[in-house]
Order: structure tokens, then C-alpha cells, then sequence
């Protein structure tokens, strides 16, 4: 028996196959596995099982869906004061100030506010649409009196159908995990009791 590569996406997010075949080049079984990001983002990858062991794609999603639940669950919330400090420490940049008021008012992913435009926002309901990349859905996020403020202020001279942020989510990604680290996270060896964007 021999296990060919590359792995076969299904019609699941993040479930693959890969197929067994005998000597005589015939698939005789599947070998499912599942790709999640752990706890601080990094790629991972777990063999579920075999079809003849009666895996199934509803079996997998369930395991792949309990395993990211379980992974997003942190102990580590901020405080006000802490928000606070937050706040200041990003308040000489306005993009990384915007950003963190956004994360904070909506819950919205670093993903989806750096995709955000000024059309999305709905000043007269003080609410924003969010677009989430990761379930490819949308929902309405409503935004707070701070935040309006600052969102009126940013985008005033912008075009309609222009985006909010001019910097790249991976500087934005760098300087808040690098402030971050200074204000909470000095000394702190338990991954769930660290401060990340994801803790927004």
C-alpha cells in the first residue's frame, strides 16, 4: 500500500485527504487530516484517520471546529486601565490608534479592519459592516462615541469607496504585537496568559 501526495482539499475549510492505493495503482482508502493555526498563530496539522475506520468529513469538521474553539480560549482579558494604556502607547500613530479603537468597539479580526473601507461605515446607525475572510460572511459591527470620532476625523477627505488604513496588516500586525509585548506580555511564559491582537 502506498499513501500518495499532495493532499486533496474537500469541500470543507481546512479538511484534506490523502489517497491509499495498491500495487496495482488503485485507491483502496483515504487518510483524512485536518490544518488549524494554534494558539499563537502558528500552522498545524493532525491526521484524523482512515475511511475503512468509518472517518467521515462530519466527523472531521467536528474535531477541526472543537480544536479551534479550544485554541482561541484565552484566560487573559484587559482591564480598563490596561486599555488605557493601550491607547497611549499606540496614540502617536493614528492608523495604529484607529485600528486598536476598531478591534476594541467591533471585535472584528485584524484581517477584516484592514480590509475595511470608508462605504462600510454607517455613521448615522454608528455602526460598520464587517467582512470575516475566515467564515467568508458578514455582519454589522456597531462602534462607540471614540471610535465614530476618530472615524470621522480619519476619513474626511477620503474618497467613498476608499480604504481606511494605508498601512499593510503586516506593519500594523508588527508594531501592535511589539507594543504589546512591552506594556503586558515581559516575562510571561504561558502562551494563554499573554496579550495578543486576538485578545481585542
Amino acid at each position: 500500500m502506498t499513501v500518495l501526495s499532495p493532499k486533496i482539499p474537500t469541500s470543507y475549510t481546512g479538511i484534506f485527504y490523502k489517497e491509499v492505493v495498491n500495487d496495482d495503482k488503485k485507491v483502496v482508502d483515504k487518510i483524512f487530516l485536518i490544518r488549524y493555526k494554534d494558539e499563537i498563530g502558528r500552522d498545524k496539522q493532525k491526521t484524523i484517520g482512515k475511511y475503512s475506520q468509518g472517518i467521515r468529513l462530519t466527523y472531521c469538521k467536528a474535531i477541526r471546529d472543537e480544536t479551534i474553539r479550544f485554541n482561541n480560549e484565552r484566560e487573559r482579558y484587559l482591564t480598563t486601565i490596561e486599555i488605557e494604556l493601550l491607547k497611549k502607547a499606540v496614540s502617536h500613530e493614528m492608523e495604529l490608534l484607529l485600528f486598536v479603537e476598531i478591534a476594541l468597539s467591533t471585535g472584528a479580526r485584524l484581517g477584516s479592519i484592514m480590509k475595511m473601507k470608508k462605504s462600510d461605515i454607517d455613521f448615522e446607525n454608528e455602526s460598520i459592516k464587517i467582512n470575516n475572510f475566515k467564515t467568508n460572511d458578514k455582519y454589522i459591527g456597531y462602534l462607540n462615541d471614540s471610535t465614530l470620532n476618530l472615524l470621522s476625523f480619519h476619513t474626511k477627505k477620503m474618497r467613498k469607496d476608499a480604504k481606511i488604513f494605508s498601512v499593510s496588516r503586516s506593519y500594523v500586525s508588527y508594531k501592535i504585537r511589539g507594543i504589546m509585548k512591552k506594556l503586558f506580555n515581559e516575562g510571561i511564559t504561558d502562551e494563554y496568559q499573554k496579550v495578543v491582537i486576538h485578545t481585542l
